[in-house]
């Protein structure tokens, strides 16, 4: 074979190996930084969830069950005093798929590097730790004002990571690269028989797929209380919450 011919030859081999690189490289913007990819906060995303709650009620033993849709779109950034970049998520809500969204709320996610931090009603949780490895732990809640009874069930919340890269299904669609994030699983007292002593549940897990965002999330929180007078019948109180992604860009 011609010497010059088998240069060009290879030559044009390593051209081709060389922009294969550069594009697959290009085509993942978490390249450099991979544990970002779990949450991507660029301009213009969204993520539409169904949601089913189921509220107890331990006056009258009632629970009331509801269902809507949410679309949580990332809208505008700015600085922090710290020279973070908050990023301004629209939470909209419709009753169905095929009704017309409204403005529910605006929460914030803060981009800290190490951290995603998320702010919602003056609550603030430490959703994801970077980077991003298998078994690793952290105080999620640590960051909020645990004081406010209201909030004292967040106490001493051990987030941590399993299932890291592996695939998943939330029940309506299969994500290829997901990590589950373990916020907490407590039971206090007797919650099977919940007779003469109080007892609690509080359950919270959320699972993030690769350039996606947060794809599931369930979180269970309720009390009992007995009572010794009329109504003889004590029922627990609190809120179940799952939420599926069954949208996005």
């Amino acid at each position: 074979m011609n010497k010059k011919f088998l240069s060009i030859l290879l030559f044009a081999g390593v051209l081709s190996v060389a922009l294969f690189s550069c594009q697959k490289h290009n085509d993942d913007p978490y390249a450099k930084n991979y544990s970002h990819g779990y949450y991507p906060l660029q301009l213009g995303r969204y993520v539409i969830y169904n949601v089913d709650s189921t509220l107890f009620i331990d006056t009258n033993c009632q629970q009331v069950k509801k269902s809507v849709q949410l679309r949580y779109s990332v809208i505008d950034s700015v600085r922090d005093r710290y020279n973070n970049l908050v990023y301004l998520i629209n939470v909209e809500q419709r009753k169905s798929d095929t009704g017309v969204w409204k403005i529910a709320r605006v929460v914030n996610v803060i981009d800290t590097n190490n951290m995603i931090q998320y702010v919602e009603n003056s609550l603030r949780f430490i959703k994801l730790q970077f980077p991003v490895v298998a078994a690793s732990t952290w105080l999620g809640n640590i960051m909020m004002d645990i004081q406010d009874s209201n909030y004292s069930y967040f106490n001493n919340w051990v987030y941590t990571y399993s299932n890291f890269k592996q695939p998943w299904s939330n029940g309506l669609i299969k994500f290829d690269n997901t990590v589950t994030v373990n916020q907490v699983d407590r039971t206090d007292g007797d919650t099977i028989n919940k007779q003469s002593d109080p007892a609690s549940r509080t359950f919270a897990k959320e699972v993030y797929a690769y350039n996606v965002g947060l794809v599931y999330r369930e979180f269970t929180h309720w009390n009992y209380n007995p009572k010794f007078t009329a109504p003889i019948d004590t029922c627990i109180k609190g809120y179940k919450v799952v939420m599926r992604a069954v949208d996005h860009n």
